[in-house]
């Protein structure tokens, strides 16, 4: 079983926040464990190597993908199910990299997973071949780092100078309207800006940054308790936290930590690891260095 996050090269860094190798084999399992997804500050580009997957939306019929899918930025859970074995490469994109890369308006594309071959065109099938030839990880990085310099080569867009605020949104629980100031616009000019970059105005973007710090620390520390998380996190209270639980997944925070814990990563004994990465800020004052 494995899943790492890989840093790209430097000259990527504006477009890929990383790589992502995913490699699980259900095979001896009852039943393949069905991964609920919250909305995470990023957008991805799946490859599916081996099999299919399925995602439903709950107001949604459920759709089933081959090959390469396009997660884009999200502001509500789904439901993803795989067949009992996985292979899939992904390349996590920097917030603004699509905008960049295309020139489109991102909002259109919010919530939405397409098909990669109606935004990446005929290339897609060959950068899937090269993947699937690959004799290591190292190998496939290399494939994935060439496709995406050569998508960086023909870019539509200069960039929107707003990735230097959006590293600081996703490290901090700034005050929006500080960080207009920061940018140098207004509250509006800001956020204008911002939504043109992104698809989600920034008080949004935070929101989701802030919940996902909540759902990654919960993960890494499962012995605090939900007010301890809230507050670690930038929330007033446990209800401030709970709201944000309550509009992204339609749940409650132990609902969806119920739901969790059948996870992929958590019944394959992987959770503790990956989000020790994935937390990547101080331990809490109540917990001992470890």
């Amino acid at each position: 079983m494995i899943l790492r996050d890989i840093s790209p090269s430097p000259h990527l860094s504006a477009f890929v926040q990383c790589f992502r190798i995913v490699e699980f084999d259900f095979s001896s399992f009852r039943s393949t464990p069905v991964k609920f997804y919250p909305p995470k500050p990023e957008t991805v580009l799946h490859f599916w190597l081996e099999g299919e997957c399925g995602i439903e939306y709950v107001d949604q019929p459920a759709v089933s993908y081959r090959n390469a899918v396009l997660v884009c930025q999200q502001t509500k859970a789904f439901r993803r199910s795989t067949p009992p074995k996985i292979r899939n490469f992904q390349v996590v994109f920097t917030a603004t990299a699509l905008h960049q890369l295309f020139g489109w308006h991102p909002a259109e594309l919010v919530n939405q997973h397409i098909g990669g071959d109606a935004i990446f065109g005929s290339q897609l099938a060959f950068v899937e071949e090269k993947l699937l030839e690959a004799r290591s990880h190292r190998d496939m990085i290399a494939v994935a780092e060439e496709f995406v310099t050569q998508l960086i080569s023909k870019r539509k867009k200069d960039p929107a100078h707003i990735d230097s605020i959006i590293i600081e949104m996703r490290s901090g629980t700034q005050d929006v309207d500080y960080l207009a100031r920061k940018f140098g616009r207004s509250l509006k000019q800001f956020r204008r800006t911002f939504c043109a970059a992104t698809g989600v105005n920034p008080k949004t973007y935070q929101r989701v940054v802030r919940f996902n710090r909540a759902y990654n620390l919960r993960n890494r520390f499962s012995q605090l308790d939900w007010l301890t998380v809230a507050l670690h996190c930038g929330y007033y209270d446990y209800m401030h936290l709970s709201k944000d639980f309550q509009e992204f997944t339609g749940m409650t925070p132990a609902q969806f930590d119920a739901i969790e814990k059948t996870s992929p990563e958590a019944a394959s004994g992987l959770s503790a690891q990956l989000y020790k990465s994935r937390w990547g800020g101080n331990v809490p004052f109540l917990l001992p260095q470890r």
